[in-house]
């Protein structure tokens, strides 16, 4: 009995030491780690496969595979990569990190319905920890860019009730309130997520566009003294930040109005005040006939049609008109006929803001049967 206790043990440390490379393993592994560092990304590929033609059992497969992803010369080449260490080495320790990063090509790429997919098979990978809370990010704002709120919603639920940490907590109030504004409009719930997230988030990137965001919110309601001192501290709190220069463009536009400053954070009376629902349409585009000046905020350009497509489908609900016009090879979306350039740029801020969409702001003129566009 003791005899074979021992031999147990014996077996136990023999499988717990490190696996004895095979021959040539070790000198292919230096030259994938140096061809790494060099950034040599053509040479690394034809080391890699080497190396997985010749190892295909060896643990440094998956990790060589994942650093020919990260020199890789083109998304697609590196996000099939990633997808393929997620889903052929189950068992290395990084899989998570692979999910990821194809899910973050996904997303650069605007590849909504794919990125949704991805995500859901990533966050199944390691459900609570800090890969799965991007992941779970990611999947939010592919739900919100199909419209497919309630579902969003129930990722950031899941996100509140499952983690800790302090930008991604920021980051997921900040995408519940785009979902609120979406579905329930400058809503009484609406405001209370933007109170939250500008008084328990005041350091995390998610802050300034936070304020902004309760800024844009009393200007919708008239409230030219709370949206101007929301503005102002937008620009003094976070002055290198995109929303800062939005904020001063805002701050110049409520001149009229005279604005005092005052306390702009919402108490519990405001709260209370606010619709449960406000769904009415924000902007509308006045369609003059007359041949005069107009304005519209020009996306692009942008060089293949179906993207083009698809940015002109994704924002035609809350903006109209949407034009997509063709120019020498390459598209150029233009979004409203506004009467003035105040209205142009609070549009272009919207774009910004809410879709991550850059445009400028041009000016339009009708001749007879023809349009002058100027400004790009």
């Amino acid at each position: 009995m003791r005899r074979a206790r021992v031999i147990v043990i014996m077996c136990a440390l023999l499988c717990a030491l490190p696996r004895a490379l095979y021959p040539g393993e070790a000198d292919l592994r230096k030259q994938i780690n140096a061809l790494y560092r060099e950034g040599n990304s053509a040479a690394l590929d034809d080391a890699v496969a080497s190396f997985v033609n010749k190892f295909p059992r060896s643990e440094f497969a998956p990790e060589a595979r994942m650093l020919a992803a990260a020199l890789a010369n083109a998304p697609n080449e590196a996000l099939a990569r990633y997808r393929q260490v997620r889903d052929d080495y189950p068992s290395y320790p990084r899989r998570s990190v692979a999910a990821l990063r194809a899910c973050e090509i996904l997303y650069l790429s605007a590849r909504w319905d794919e990125l949704i997919e991805d995500a859901r098979m990533g966050i199944a990978l390691s459900p609570t920890d800090a890969r799965s809370l991007r992941m779970k990010l990611l999947l939010a704002r592919g739900l919100i860019q199909r419209e497919r709120f309630d579902e969003a919603r129930a990722v950031m639920n899941d996100v509140t009730a499952n983690h800790h940490d302090y930008d991604g907590l920021a980051e997921a109030l900040l995408l519940s309130s785009y979902i609120e504004r979406r579905t329930t409009g400058y809503s009484r719930a609406y405001l209370v997520i933007l109170k939250e997230l500008v008084t328990g988030f005041p350091d995390s990137s998610s802050a300034a566009p936070g304020l902004y965001l309760l800024g844009r919110y009393y200007e919708k309601r008239g409230d030219y003294d709370r949206a101007s001192s929301a503005m102002q501290d937008v620009v003094k709190r976070y002055p290198s930040s995109p929303e800062a220069g939005y904020a001063r463009e805002r701050i110049e536009s409520y001149a009229p109005h005279d604005p005092k400053r005052v306390d702009y954070l919402p108490d519990e009376s405001q709260v209370k005040s606010a619709d449960v629902l406000d769904i009415n349409p924000e902007t509308r585009y006045p369609s003059r006939g007359d041949g005069g000046r107009l304005f519209a905020v020009a996306l692009g350009p942008i060089y293949d049609k179906k993207d083009a497509g698809e940015i002109a489908a994704l924002i035609k609900g809350e903006f109209s008109p949407v034009e997509t016009v063709k120019v020498g090879g390459r598209y150029m979306i233009y979004v409203g006929r506004l009467d003035d350039m105040d209205a142009a740029i609070a549009v272009k801020t919207r774009l910004a803001e809410e879709y991550a969409l850059n445009g400028g702001v041009v000016r339009i003129k009708k001749s007879g049967n023809k349009q002058y566009i100027y400004g790009e």
